[in-house]
């Protein structure tokens, strides 16, 4: 899926929306300590399938987060957390999705680091099958 279209919204006084602007030399960063409950949100535009959402740090690779829960819905209201509580491992921050139909994607900081968030690129991907 293209980030074409796709908008992001965040608990944090970073801006969002270079996380979805296609360009890596860009990125959202939360322009403080990680903290439990800060969130990055991406609207995907519309509802589609989805198998993983990637979230890439780009070039800030010690700005992963140290803990999160990814939370998916295909309203904005309705969440259903699909990742609870894991430990960020690095660069990639890879949320598995069981096959279903999603427009909306947050993940939510658990733990808390003296390190900034940040997201260079957000990615939704499809498994061809």
């Amino acid at each position: 899926m293209a980030p074409a279209g796709w908008t992001a919204s965040t608990s944090t006084t970073g801006t969002a929306a270079d996380a979805v602007d296609d360009d890596a030399s860009t990125r959202f960063s939360s322009g403080a300590a990680q903290a439990p409950g800060q969130y990055l949100q991406v609207d995907l535009g519309k509802k589609g399938r989805a198998d993983r959402v990637v979230f890439d740090t780009g070039s800030s690779t010690g700005d992963y987060p140290r803990g999160y829960t990814a939370s998916v819905s295909t309203d904005g209201t309705h969440w259903t957390d699909v990742v609870t509580d894991a430990p960020g491992a690095g660069q990639f921050t890879t949320v598995d999705l069981p096959h279903r139909q999603v427009r909306y994607v947050r993940l939510t900081l658990t733990a808390s680091a003296g390190n900034w968030w940040s997201v260079a690129d957000v990615r939704a991907c499809t498994d061809p099958r």
